[in-house]
């Protein structure tokens, strides 16, 4: 998702932290990953070079790594498992 500026949203303020974020600690703190899949796929497109890691939560969302905000392609998740560590 793209943080678009709203009118409600305070110059002094970053629209990360006034919107987002509580929309993602929301969404996301206490959730389990009770499972995970490398496909092929990421959304609609196939990358045959690609394993594309999926992070199944317990309460159906599927977390997936994207190179941008746009969703052109699978990214990168970096670890702190240890230095360089990355799927």
């Amino acid at each position: 998702m793209r943080i678009r500026w709203e009118a409600s949203m305070s110059v002094d303020k970053d629209p990360w932290e006034e919107h987002w974020k509580p929309i993602a600690m929301k969404q996301l703190v206490g959730r389990k990953i009770v499972k995970l899949s490398w496909k092929n796929k990421f959304f609609s497109e196939e990358y045959d070079d690609a394993k594309v890691l999926h992070l199944h939560l317990d309460d159906g969302q599927i977390l997936t790594a994207s190179q941008d905000e746009e969703g052109n392609g699978p990214g990168t998740l970096f670890t702190s498992i240890e230095p360089g560590c990355y799927f």
